[in-house]
Order: structure tokens, then C-alpha cells, then sequence
């Protein structure tokens, strides 16, 4: 499984506004952060296959996103 970089993670948390963020809040953000783009890249690829498409969409994202939430 490809990770995200921690470093990556601590660039949005910085974005955020936290000043400082343990190693462990990181990876288990990470850990969310590949959860949730795995189900939604999951979602997305049903909803493409529906319409009878194997390329995945922004608008196939954004609908599979509102999907799982």
C-alpha cells in the first residue's frame, strides 16, 4: 500500500492552524486520510462502471464523495 508522507500530513496540519502535532496524531491522520480516499476512489470506479466508463471523473469524485459521508 503506497503511503502518504508524513511530511504531506504535517503540510495540512500546518495549513490547519495546529503549531504542533505528535508523530502518532500524524500517522493515525494519514491512516484516515488513505481510508477515506480508498473508498471514495472504491465508490467512484462503481459509479464510472455504471455509466458504462472505465476512466474515473472529477464529478464521479465529488458524487462518491457525497455518497459515504
Amino acid at each position: 500500500m503506497a503511503e502518504l508522507p508524513l511530511s504531506s500530513i504535517t503540510r495540512i496540519m500546518e495549513s490547519a492552524g495546529v503549531k504542533r502535532c505528535s508523530r502518532e496524531a500524524k500517522e493515525h491522520l494519514r491512516e484516515m486520510v488513505e481510508d477515506y480516499a480508498r473508498a471514495v476512489g472504491e465508490e467512484a470506479a462503481k459509479i464510472a462502471e455504471l455509466a458504462g466508463r472505465e476512466t474515473i471523473k472529477g464529478d464521479d469524485i465529488r458524487f462518491a464523495a457525497k455518497r459515504i459521508r
